[in-house]
């Protein structure tokens, strides 16, 4: 599955974008993959009121979770009740290693 992102949401596209990106082959083709903390914080703030979907970032989260930075998400994500609600969600399955309070 391949995860194309025309806008971006709460990333600032700069060199230190692209240096954080990891250069992978796919299929023969050389692509820069974003981070998964740049990943989630794309999809955490582009979350609406009627646009509420927590199944991809769930995923993502039980998926590769002991890869993940999860106290840089919370921090760029503050301020979102989205990322808020994510993260109470997260915490209580035990993903991120964080009882929730």
């Amino acid at each position: 599955m391949v995860d194309l992102i025309f806008e971006r949401n709460g990333i600032t596209v700069d060199d230190a974008f692209f240096q954080r990106a990891e250069e992978l082959e796919v299929d023969a083709v050389r692509l820069l993959m974003m981070p998964l903390e740049d990943v989630l914080v794309t999809k955490l703030l582009s979350m609406r009121e009627h646009e509420i979907d927590y199944e991809s970032v769930v995923e993502i989260a039980r998926t590769v979770r002991e890869q993940i930075n999860w106290e840089d998400v919370r921090r760029r994500t503050n301020g979102s009740p989205y990322a808020k609600a994510f993260f109470t969600l997260v915490d209580e399955l035990g993903l991120t290693g964080v009882s929730a309070r």
